[in-house]
């Protein structure tokens, strides 16, 4: 009979599809592990606040309040604050992590977790209600500023935004907070430092603006505005060119090239202006810079100096009156400061008077007393001095010249004040009267000598200095000139 031999194979073992899906699930709870390991330190060690909220109750009763006829949410919290507080009440919090403590001053999770309610102002509370009507617009991002307390009473100012889900889940939302109370306190030392520059820029008489690299305007102090009869609305935003016109910018054009390649220009000239007319300006542009060193724009200092240039001219033309006048009379005319003895002006004729040079009275104004005779001198010099800082004086002395020759002068001074009474200048004009003095030297003489001259045979004889001062004549001669003696 046959034999039926059965071959058999050994077959290896299969780990069963249990055994793979425990194996799969337990790499995939280790991967889990890990990603929740790595998001929990992510999350504790992030030096931001962060917070889990759960919005899903809220976001529940927006719907209910939509559902019974709400339409207007805005409307319905600001007519119902309670509602406010009763949406505020339902958001709580699951969870926050080791900034938010530092931040808050709080020493655990469960002290701030507690607290809530202490860390909220008015304001927060005025942002809390645009987020509410983000939420229930469908918005999944929102952000905003506001400003919160911490645990210890410091007012904090913050940024903060939430990222809703794309799910329907709003039980898991993520808040991030940043402090930015140093920013916001440079903000507000910037903008308290702008303001008093603006106070400060609007406070002086100087036409002042900012003009940026397009050539437009970006500030004009009010002293602007009234020269131009403009106020700062219409001027900010337009080009200099447009505002000031043809005529006006061509003079102007070549300058702000200047500054806008960074450097400085000053500048005093004739501008017609619309609307002002002709002027006599002085302006200064003085470039400002960026971070990088390039410009970005110029501020304009301009002053309307038409008075003062024309007040100068009128003085010019007056100085120059006097000038012609001062050299062109015989007398030596001189005005002094009586403050500080100092001799301002002195005529061209002190020099052919004193035998002097002008200069040299200027460099030592009481030379002109050596001159004086010593017999003289010492009176001269009281009267001026002392008498001639208060009041008038009018004095008669003789002046010994280098060259020998001796002059009679007529002295007179004057004292003036200034406009407040203090002591100004004082003023005088000597005169040469040696003719004078010699003709009614001479005058006298021939009075004296009248009755003897009348005895003489001579018929006539005639006196004189520098200039005809007598005609005398005796009784004998008077037929001849067929004249009779009365």
């Amino acid at each position: 009979m046959g034999q039926i031999v059965i071959l058999t194979a050994e077959v290896p073992t299969q780990p069963s599809l249990q055994q793979q899906l425990q194996r799969d699930l337990k790499q995939a709870e280790a991967a889990l592990e890990g990603s929740e390991a790595r998001y929990r330190s992510i999350f504790e060690n992030a030096g931001v606040s962060i917070w889990i909220k759960d919005f899903s109750q809220l976001k529940t009763w927006l719907d209910e309040l939509k559902a019974r006829g709400v339409r207007d949410l805005r409307a319905y919290f600001q007519d119902c604050p309670a509602a406010l507080e009763q949406a505020i009440e339902l958001v709580t919090v699951k969870e926050v992590n080791q900034h938010s403590l530092k931040l808050f001053g709080a020493t655990s999770k469960e002290e701030l977790l507690a607290s809530l309610t202490q860390i909220f102002t008015a304001a927060t509370r005025s942002v809390f209600l645009e987020k509410v009507l983000a939420l229930a617009d469908g918005c999944r991002y929102f952000e905003a500023e506001t400003r919160l307390k911490t645990l210890r009473g410091q007012y904090i100012h913050v940024f903060f935004t939430l990222a809703f889900p794309n799910s329907d889940s709003y039980d898991r939302v993520l808040v991030s907070i940043l402090d930015i109370s140093d920013r916001k306190l440079v903000e507000d030392t910037l903008r308290w430092r702008e303001e008093e520059l603006r106070l400060i820029a609007n406070a002086i008489p100087a036409l002042i603006a900012y003009v940026t690299k397009e050539g437009r305007y970006r500030f004009v102090n009010r002293a602007y505005t009234h020269w131009f009869g403009h106020p700062a609305e219409e001027i900010l935003g337009q080009s200099v060119k447009d505002f000031m016109g043809e005529e006006a910018y061509s003079l102007m054009e070549r300058d702000i090239e200047t500054a806008l390649s960074g450097q400085v220009v000053t500048a005093e000239l004739w501008v017609s202006f619309p609307r002002v007319g002709r002027r006599y300006v002085r302006r200064e542009y003085i470039p400002d810079f960026d971070e990088l060193g390039q410009t970005k724009g110029f501020y304009a200092f301009n002053n309307d100096l038409t008075d003062l240039k024309l007040a100068e001219e009128n003085l010019r033309q007056s100085e120059a009156r006097f000038r012609h006048m001062a050299e062109t009379i015989e007398d030596v005319f001189w005005i002094g400061d009586r403050q500080n003895y100092r001799l301002l002006y002195v005529s061209p004729a002190y020099e052919p008077i004193w035998g002097r040079s002008c200069a040299s009275l200027y460099q030592n104004p009481s030379s002109w007393l050596e001159s004086i005779c010593p017999e003289d001198r010492e009176q001269v010099r009281q009267v001026v001095q002392h008498q001639g800082q208060t009041d008038r004086f009018d004095l008669e002395y003789r002046i010994h010249r280098e060259d020998g020759l001796i002059r009679w002068i007529r002295h007179r001074g004057f004292p003036m004040s200034v406009a407040d009474g203090s002591p100004g200048c004082i003023a005088g004009l000597a005169e040469d009267i040696t003719d004078r003095k010699v003709a009614a030297a001479a005058l006298e003489k021939a009075t004296n000598a009248w009755p003897c001259s009348m005895a003489l045979p001579i018929n006539c004889y005639y006196t004189s200095s520098r200039k005809p001062s007598s005609l005398t004549c005796s009784s004998s001669s008077l037929p001849i000139w067929g004249w009779n003696f009365i």
